[in-house]
């Protein structure tokens, strides 16, 4: 009898999760239009965030409030105000920076995949790191972006942290990319996304990038006040049609 009991209530909770998305007995979305999501999500990751949102918006009427900006101080931003719903970092590195008991769930899902980009046309005839000694480097803020950090770790695992010209730190991977493509830097490091969509620059394409793929974390947060929003969001940017979004903008799916 206790058996069965056990079987009931997995069932039920099994029915439940299924019901927060689409309505039970009907193939269309739960209708979550008297609700709205605080969603913090790292500047690089804007476009595909953004269309994710706006589509579980048209489906569902839920409102999703987005605050895009540098993992760190995100990270800082909830921790000081004690908010948010969800955060969907640059890596699953960054949130090391959270207590355990502000995350109640992590879903990874997408590879971040970092690439160094020249000015197209490759005319310092850079083929690998080592030749960006010397040579004028733009780098996205290594205290608060993944992908900074990422290449502070490449120039230094090379040996040419010391001799290579950093012009300027920028707060993002795309204001980086910018500089390279308008000429006021050689290189730099940024996503391989960040660099698919812009004819001015392109990508130098290095086996010795691969160790340096990072992946994109949802985290649910504890602060969360929306737990039926916040959980049908995650089941939509994780599913069919949310991963389809991600793929539209040159992600790969996490295996």
């Amino acid at each position: 009898m206790k058996n069965a009991k056990k079987i009931v209530v997995i069932a039920l909770a099994m029915i439940m999760a299924l019901c927060t998305f689409t309505a039970c007995g009907s193939d269309e979305p739960a209708d979550l239009s008297d609700q709205t999501l605080q969603v913090f999500s790292g500047a690089g990751l804007a476009e595909p965030v953004q269309e994710i949102a706006d589509t579980f918006k048209e489906q569902t009427g839920c409102e999703v409030e987005i605050v895009f900006g540098p993992t760190g101080q995100l990270i800082t931003q909830i921790q000081t105000s004690e908010s948010g719903d969800l955060l969907i970092a640059g890596a699953v590195d960054e949130i090391a920076a959270m207590d355990e008991e502000e995350i109640t769930a992590t879903h990874e899902m997408v590879k971040h995949i970092p690439v160094l980009i020249v000015q197209a046309g490759n005319p310092k005839n850079v083929a690998s790191i080592k030749d960006l000694a010397e040579l004028e480097v733009m780098l996205a803020d290594p205290e608060v972006t993944p992908i900074g950090k990422i290449a502070v770790k490449v120039f230094e695992n090379a040996g040419i942290m010391d001799t290579i010209d950093v012009v300027a730190n920028t707060t993002t991977a795309p204001l980086a990319l910018t500089a390279v493509a308008e000429g006021n830097a050689d290189a730099t490091i940024v996503w391989k996304e960040n660099a698919s969509k812009n004819d001015k620059v392109e990508i130098v394409d290095l086996e010795e990038m691969a160790k340096y793929i990072k992946v994109v974390p949802a985290v649910e947060l504890s602060y969360s006040t929306n737990e039926d929003a916040r959980i049908a969001f995650v089941e939509f940017m994780t599913g069919e049609e949310g991963m389809a979004i991600w793929a539209k903008y040159g992600y790969e799916a996490v295996e």
